[in-house]
């Protein structure tokens, strides 16, 4: 594959979505029937990477926080506490079949 034939993108309402098959049924079902939603909703943005006949990649990125309240704790001090970090979940990466594996 010539990466200069490579586009990366942001995903838009109005993208068609080109052929991609990776190993998980789980993500293309979220990339092909769910992330543009999940854009709407301000809830992921989607990135893809593709050329002009398929998608190569694609990953979203998803606001979160880490909080103390997500862990696990005996200590009166964090029950108490409400120390809050913003944070950028990576939440959906895949390749095309054909490539998984490769180096």
């Amino acid at each position: 594959m010539d990466l200069s034939e490579l586009r990366f993108i942001r995903l838009t309402p109005q993208q068609e979505l080109k052929p991609s098959d990776c190993s998980d049924g789980d993500l293309n079902d979220f990339f092909y029937n769910e992330a543009k939603s999940y854009q709407e909703g301000l809830l992921a943005v989607t990135y893809i990477i593709e050329t002009e006949t398929e998608t190569v990649a694609f990953y979203s990125l998803l606001n979160d926080k880490i909080a103390m309240e997500d862990f696990d704790t005996n200590s009166q001090w964090y029950r108490k506490s409400a120390i809050v970090y913003p944070s950028i979940k990576g939440i959906k990466v895949t390749l095309p079949l054909r490539l998984e594996g490769l180096e």
